[in-house]
């Protein structure tokens, strides 16, 4: 690497991964032009170390159109270890998402934003209607920063993707019709950093009334797509069996309510069918 000091500004090319089979769903496109694939503006910001309490290194970078970026960025050289965070798609300019001289790491990882639908989460477009997800990394530069160095990172969502497919397979004489979907017991604040290292559940540990319910979805026969903040509410060691799920679920997990209705008797009956979310449909609701 070009010999620089400590403290000067130099400049370096960061290579930028947006989406990896890690944190897309399973069917998702790989069309870079759906809002839910692209990066439309990014946050770079330096701390000087890796633990929590290591403080703001420089000024954070702001690009506010991702299309022009042109795979440089200015970062503060160092010989010792140090860590960049990067954030997309906020859609908050610096005079909203502050970032000031002495704000630490622990400042960050906390930062959030407060949930009460489910558009609260993602970055709205410059239309005022387009929803982009927020996608996150952290990469710690062990030897330093210098002059010319490459940096490589990969932007994963800072929340959860679910996408519900219904098949009906009720027969006469009592057929149910499915009204709508809707996603409840979900967090009512999202981090805009999450990483999985170190974070054991319940996360975010939250009083029983800071969950909320998003609106019903009406179906339609087509799959419904949701973004979730990151809930994990823990594996419930003893269940093995898919029928009890329910019944062993911790109050903070979220669920999947899919309701509808069916004839009886001449009268038209409610119907609710619960689903909880997790690693798996036993005992994982994470």
């Amino acid at each position: 690497m070009p010999h620089c000091s400590d403290g000067e500004v130099v400049e370096l090319t960061l290579d930028v991964n947006i989406l990896t089979p890690v944190t897309k769903g399973v069917y998702d496109p790989d069309d870079v032009s759906d809002p839910s694939s692209v990066v439309k503006n990014l946050w770079i910001i330096q701390f000087d170390g890796t633990s929590d309490d290591a403080a703001l290194l420089g000024d954070p970078t702001y690009i506010p159109d991702f299309a022009s970026y042109d795979g440089r960025v200015s970062l503060v050289a160092t010989r010792t270890p140090c860590t960049i965070f990067l954030i997309a798609n906020t859609f908050e300019d610096p005079s909203i998402f502050n970032i000031p001289q002495g704000y630490k790491i622990n400042e960050l990882r906390s930062r959030s934003r407060s949930v009460t639908k489910e558009s609260d989460i993602m970055g709205i477009g410059s239309d005022g209607v387009t929803c982009h997800p927020i996608f996150m990394a952290e990469v710690v530069a062990s030897d330093g920063i210098a002059e010319g160095e490459h940096l490589e990172a990969e932007l994963r969502r800072n929340i959860s993707k679910i996408t519900v497919n219904i098949e009906n397979t009720s027969a006469a004489p009592n057929p149910v019709t499915i009204q709508s979907v809707q996603i409840c017991n979900v967090p009512d604040v999202s981090y805009y950093i999450y990483s999985e290292s170190g974070v054991s559940a319940p996360y975010p540990n939250l009083p029983e009334e800071k969950y909320i319910n998003y609106d019903p979805v009406p179906w339609d026969g087509t799959p419904v797509v949701a973004y979730l903040p990151v809930n994990l509410q823990g594996i419930v060691q003893g269940n093995n069996a898919e029928s009890a799920k329910n019944r062993y679920a911790p109050k903070g997990a979220t669920y999947v309510e899919v309701n509808g209705t069916y004839i009886r008797d001449g009268n038209t009956v409610p119907v609710t069918y619960t689903f909880y979310l997790g690693g798996n449909m036993v005992n994982d609701y994470n």
